[in-house]
């Protein structure tokens, strides 16, 4: 990816969707540089210019560019910074959503309007607007907080969260009061559509409820909406977990509050969510790698299996098992690593078929490592993981065998942000050159995997090429 700089600011690369962007900047046509230049970009663009710029990438494309593109219209303001989205796929189609409001007229106030663009990214040109309809009664005056997300994405869909707040009035011990309500609406950007659509819309619920006094009480549940970065799937939250997907614009599945303890009373956490496989899904109810916690979910029947069950854990007196790393491989694949004890670190990969492979044993992985030697990535395209031993950099393989030796590991800055088994690529970064790469799997500058052996992406063609970069 080819830097640029604006303002002062260089551009920052990270995958959204099937596409690798830079964040939008306030930039003019012409006013940005490379990051190389003397002048180092030194416009003095500002957002309430409504002048932005921004990088894109995507498998469709020989090299990166910097698109321009100008939001605002006579008698608008900006109300939100903006920012990209992309499907996933082989041509990722690539969209720029931001928020206007209109200037007050005479008597008529400020109103909010959200937009989105499509980009061409031949031409690198807008196509015309396309509303995602903010309520007819959107004035600013009333504090609607109008916000929005981008939620989820498919390979031919981006799914965008808009939100906002009404009031309500409800009463209760004859008394009449004032309620707050909060909206969720999810709105989907499909390639080529010149509108957009409307798939789901959410509203917290309210209920009175008396005591045995005849006493009556307000309860409200509200309802969120939560992006997990997961292919095609988004998560309403009110008083259980529900899972859609954005294509078939339907439930997946929904799943109890208390599924990671049953018969409970407190809620259960949702803090991770993977696709595992097409009906399955990976829950993580804890902030760390709970190995204790972490379960496995049947979409079609609703029963969960605990993930140390599956790698035949045999835990004592209540053992505490907490993965040091845990990711996914693009074949839906997972890998769990653990130090089981200072003798002992070992190594899983849990297959989308449930079955079980312990990559070496404990005892070896602790003598490679020792005092000084550590586990410091894996590959997901390839299988591999890059583990630094007492006097070696050395490439392991879901075998356990040794495939060669490192001095780049992929970058795992935004490893979390989008779903490794929706896409053909992975993402290098060079922090002395400030360089983002990506390749079929191959560290920048090695020869692309050969898709023969079963390595790397199917969709490789085992060219030197297969890359892109940029300083």
């Amino acid at each position: 990816m080819t830097n640029f700089v604006c303002n002062y600011d260089t551009s920052d690369w990270g995958w959204d969707g099937g596409a690798v962007v830079s964040d939008v900047m306030p930039c003019a046509n012409g006013d940005a540089s490379s990051s190389s230049d003397s002048d180092y970009g030194s416009s003095s663009q500002s957002a309430d210019d409504g002048q932005y710029a921004f990088g894109v990438w995507t498998p469709a494309m020989d090299e990166s560019k910097v698109i321009y593109f100008s939001a605002l219209k006579s008698g608008e303001k900006m109300y939100s910074d903006p920012v990209v989205a992309a499907t996933y796929g082989p041509n990722p189609a690539v969209f720029v959503i931001y928020a206007v409001k209109t200037k007050a007229v005479g008597t008529t106030p400020e109103t909010v309007h959200l937009f989105a663009h499509q980009v061409d990214l031949k031409s690198g040109e807008l196509s015309d607007r396309i509303d995602l309809r903010t309520e007819e009664d959107n004035l600013i005056n009333l504090q609607q907080d109008y916000e929005f997300d981008v939620l989820a994405q498919s390979n031919n869909r981006v799914a965008i969260e808009k939100s906002w707040k009404t009031t309500e009035k409800r009463t209760v011990n004859d008394d009449q009061r004032e309620v707050e309500i909060g909206h969720k609406q999810i709105m989907g950007l499909s390639g080529g559509a010149k509108q957009a659509e409307t798939l789901q819309t959410f509203k917290d619920s309210v209920s009175i409820s008396k005591d045995s006094g005849g006493y009556q009480s307000l309860n409200t549940t509200e309802v969120d909406v939560d992006d997990y970065h997961v292919f095609d799937t988004y998560v309403v939250k009110d008083s259980a977990y529900h899972l859609y997907s954005i294509d078939s614009n339907k439930e997946i599945v929904k799943i109890p509050s208390d599924y990671c303890s049953p018969g409970d009373t407190y809620r259960c956490d949702l803090q991770g969510l993977y696709r595992f496989g097409a009906n399955q899904y990976v829950l993580n109810p804890s902030e760390s790698y709970n190995g204790n916690k972490l379960l496995i979910l049947d979409a079609g029947t609703g029963k969960t299996k605990k993930v140390t069950d599956l790698l035949n854990i045999n835990t004592k007196d209540d053992q505490y098992v907490n993965f040091t790393d845990f990711g996914q491989f693009s074949d839906g694949s997972l890998y769990f690593q653990w130090d089981e004890s200072s003798d002992s670190k070992r190594v899983f990969i849990l297959s989308r078929d449930l079955k079980v492979t312990e990559v070496l044993d404990g005892g070896r992985w602790a003598r490679l490592m020792l005092n000084s030697g550590e586990f410091e990535g894996a590959n997901y395209l390839l299988k591999q993981f890059y583990v630094k031993t007492t006097d070696e950099n050395i490439i392991v393989d879901e075998k356990g065998e040794t495939v060669g030796s490192y001095t780049l590991t992929p970058s795992d800055d935004d490893a979390d942000d989008y779903d490794h088994t929706a896409v053909d690529w992975i993402m290098w970064r060079d922090g002395s050159e400030n360089t983002v790469t990506v390749t079929r799997g191959q560290a920048p500058g090695e020869p692309a995997p050969d898709s023969s052996d079963g390595s790397g992406s199917s969709s490789g063609d085992g060219s030197a090429g297969d890359s892109s970069s940029g300083d």
